[in-house]
């Protein structure tokens, strides 16, 4: 029963925080679109989109909470009661403070993939060929998506920054 309770307020947290989105993203879209006229998706389109997925993600796991029988959601919480969970959460949280570390020294370009890579392994992808393969395409889609078609700036890293003033 307490894993019912659980998912559900999980389900009405992505819900609310959806609306929540929503919400700022009609605001922005009303009193200030004004000044983000250079950009075509500006904070108001953006926020909607997250919004929007928020919204629509936790409705469909509501639904899917909701619609599941007790016996299977029971077994799901007796696996992830499992060590296996809490060392694989604890693997990647580690992995996630090398790469900001990485990421202020050497840039998003060459520590993303390395980050993947780890993240990949963690997560269970046996090979690891397929793993640097996935996180070299993981690092060059962000790249593609933030950098060149959103217009999001990504650390270059101090290291590269020094390598640009001649030292």
């Amino acid at each position: 029963m307490r894993a019912k309770v659980t998912e559900l307020l999980e389900g009405i947290l992505l819900v609310v925080m959806g609306i929540a989105c929503v919400k700022e993203s009609v605001r922005l879209t009303i009193h200030m679109r004004e000044q983000f006229r250079y950009d075509f998706l500006g904070p108001d389109h953006y926020i909607l989109g997250v919004g929007s997925s928020l919204l629509i993600i936790g409705i469909v796991y509501l639904f899917t909470q909701l619609r599941q029988k007790p016996s299977v959601r029971e077994s799901t919480v007796e696996k992830s009661k499992k060590w296996g969970g809490m060392v694989r959460a604890a693997g990647l949280i580690g992995v996630l403070a090398l790469y900001a570390f990485l990421a202020g020294q050497f840039g998003y370009l060459l520590s993303s993939p390395i980050f993947f890579l780890l993240a990949f392994k963690i997560c269970g992808v046996r090979s690891w060929f397929f793993s640097v393969i996935l996180g070299v395409a993981c690092a060059i889609a962000f790249q593609l998506l933030f950098i060149h078609f959103l217009g999001v700036i990504f650390p270059r890293g101090s290291i590269i920054d020094l390598a640009d003033l001649g030292f």
